[in-house]
C-alpha cells in the first residue's frame, strides 16, 4: 500500500468504518483532495469544506493544471473573451467545474451540484453524494439523515440550532 493509500484508508476507516460504500467513496475522495491539493493532506475533518481542507477561498481561483497550461488558458480566454473580468470568471468556472468533476469522479454526471459550490461543500457531503448515486450502502436505513442533511456540515446545523 502506498503512503497515499495508506492516509485514504486511514481517513475513511476513522469517519466512515461502518459502510464498506462509505469507506470505499471516502477513500476516493480523500484521493482526489490530495490530487487537487498537490500534496499529502494528513488529517481531515471529514465536515471540513474543500475550500478548508485545500486552503481555498470560495472566491479565487486554484489552479488549472501545471502552470503552462495555466497560462495557456488564461491567453487563449483573453484572446477569445477580450476582457479581464469575463477571463477571470470563465476561469473560476472552469476550474469548480474540474475540482467537481475530480472529487465526484464518473458520478459527476449524476450530480445536480453547481460546480460554484464545491468550495463550500464539506468533505462528508461529496462522500455521501457519491454513495447517493452507487450502490451498496447498507447504513441508509430508516434512521438515516434525510439526503439534504447528509450534506450539511457541523457548523451549518450550530447555527440553526442557534436561531
Amino acid at each position: 500500500m502506498t503512503p497515499r493509500s495508506m492516509r485514504a484508508h486511514t481517513f475513511a476507516a476513522t469517519h466512515f468504518g461502518s459502510c464498506e460504500a462509505h469507506r470505499t467513496h471516502a477513500k476516493a475522495v480523500h484521493e482526489a483532495l490530495e490530487t487537487l491539493a498537490k500534496r499529502a493532506i494528513l488529517c481531515v475533518a471529514p465536515d471540513a469544506t474543500v475550500g478548508e481542507v485545500l486552503d481555498r477561498d470560495p472566491e479565487s481561483r486554484c489552479d488549472a493544471g501545471d502552470s503552462l497550461d495555466q497560462v495557456e488558458l488564461q491567453m487563449a480566454l483573453e484572446e477569445e473573451l477580450a476582457q479581464p473580468s469575463l477571463v477571470g470568471r470563465a476561469l473560476g468556472a472552469w476550474t469548480a467545474e474540474r475540482a467537481l468533476a475530480t472529487l465526484l469522479g464518473p458520478l459527476r454526471d449524476h450530480s445536480k451540484w453547481e460546480p460554484e459550490t464545491v468550495w463550500l461543500r464539506s468533505v462528508r457531503g461529496l462522500v455521501n453524494e457519491r454513495v447517493r448515486y452507487s450502490e451498496g450502502c447498507i447504513c441508509a436505513g430508516s434512521a438515516a439523515p434525510s439526503n439534504n442533511e447528509m450534506q450539511r456540515t457541523k457548523p451549518a446545523q450550530a447555527t440553526e440550532l442557534r436561531r
